[in-house]
């Protein structure tokens, strides 16, 4: 009887935004409906090694690169051992795992992850550091509270089934003075008609970080006043916006 109930409820709710041309998105069955579409540009990539961007795939099978400088200034400088994060780091990480006095330990996550390395052995290759099956939301049941010295993501989080939720589950696990950095295109949502994984918006106005779709938009400067101090760079020139957040 309550299975009914639901059922009716949820078909007078579509009948309802339907008639009146509201667009309400379920971000749960969207995400899950287009991990295929995801998973398909990966096995592509990996078959062509790299297709459009040999480069980056001759960089994310090396056993020894650096770090990139911009990340590399946000490490603590009290330590030589840094725990770095990254996040929806599909089947390669695309971190550097090399910078000169320091020891780093990065832990690739990805959703997708078991997929990923299917593929990768069918291509016979071996990650240098191989990717941890994990959702974005689900850090908090896998890692404590102030783990990470840095945690990374870039192109992933607009691309989850919960951005916010996800974004706070990375607060949570980096440490207090660590970095949290987000790299992603500019309205990636709104650019690709929220087709394939693409459910989210990242954008910034007068240094402030706003997500939104179109169920609604979020400040996310407010949302962790208390817990981060966040700065927004935009390369309009580009199309990309990073964010920084130095956990509080």
């Amino acid at each position: 009887m309550y299975l009914f109930i639901l059922n009716a409820i949820r078909f007078i709710l579509f009948r309802f935004t339907e008639h009146f041309g509201i667009r309400v998105i379920d971000h749960t069955i969207l995400w899950q409906r287009n991990l295929l579409s995801e998973q398909i540009f990966w096995r592509n990539w990996i078959e062509s090694k790299g297709g459009r961007w040999p480069q980056h795939f001759s960089n994310r099978i090396a056993s020894k690169r650096a770090l990139k400088i911009d990340l590399a200034k946000l490490l603590p400088c009290n330590s030589c051992q840094v725990k770095i994060l990254d996040v929806g780091a599909g089947p390669l990480t695309v971190l550097g795992n090399y910078l000169q006095g320091f020891e780093i330990s990065i832990t690739p996550i990805d959703a997708l992850a078991d997929s990923y390395d299917q593929m990768l052995r069918n291509a016979r290759i071996v990650a240098p550091v191989p990717t941890i099956k994990m959702r974005a939301e689900e850090l908090v049941k896998h890692y404590p509270e102030n783990h990470f010295d840095l945690s990374y993501s870039r192109n992933a989080i607009d691309h989850t089934h919960d951005a916010i939720r996800s974004i706070l589950a990375m607060v949570h696990v980096t440490k207090v003075g660590g970095y949290v950095v987000l790299e992603h295109r500019i309205a990636e949502g709104r650019r690709a008609r929220y087709r394939g994984l693409h459910p989210w918006n990242f954008l910034s106005e007068k240094d402030t970080f706003y997500i939104s779709s179109p169920n609604g938009r979020q400040n996310m400067n407010q949302l962790l006043n208390d817990k981060c101090r966040i700065k927004c760079r935009n390369e309009h020139n580009q199309g990309w916006l990073t964010i920084e957040m130095e956990k509080l």
